[in-house]
């Protein structure tokens, strides 16, 4: 008796759709961020850190017609936990975030020729958090 077969790509009712990848469906992701914080001396509290993310090729149609290229995107933050300046601040962190430093132009997705959209460019985010 054989094994059981392995099938690649989308199944379909439509015989041109058969064995296509899935639309707006990356075959590959991944991400890689590190983060790191001084415990002691005069720094003591701040953190800072960043990462990569990769989003491989997709296709915004059923046909595979309209491929969407790959892309990396890089971000960083840095952060302080006020509580270390002041005991009153204790469960405060003020944080910037950055994302797409780089501000690379990338298509995001595309549904059709036409509706193709750009990810969003270099954002910077600042955050005041409290934790209790």
């Amino acid at each position: 008796m054989d094994g059981p077969s392995q099938q690649v790509g989308a199944k379909s009712n439509t015989a041109g759709q058969v064995g296509n990848e899935l639309p707006q469906v990356p075959e590959w992701m991944a991400s890689l961020f590190l983060n790191q914080t001084i415990e002691g001396g005069s720094l003591a509290g701040l953190g800072f850190g960043g990462g990569v993310r990769y989003t491989g090729k997709s296709y915004g149609d059923t046909a595979n017609s309209l491929r969407i290229p790959d892309y990396t995107l890089f971000d960083l933050f840095i952060r302080y936990d006020l509580g270390k300046a002041s005991d009153a601040l204790e469960g405060m962190t003020f944080s910037i975030n950055g994302r797409n430093i780089a501000d690379k132009r990338y298509v995001a997705t595309c549904s059709a020729v036409s509706a193709c959209y750009y990810g969003q460019g270099r954002s910077l985010t600042a955050r005041l958090q409290f934790n209790w």
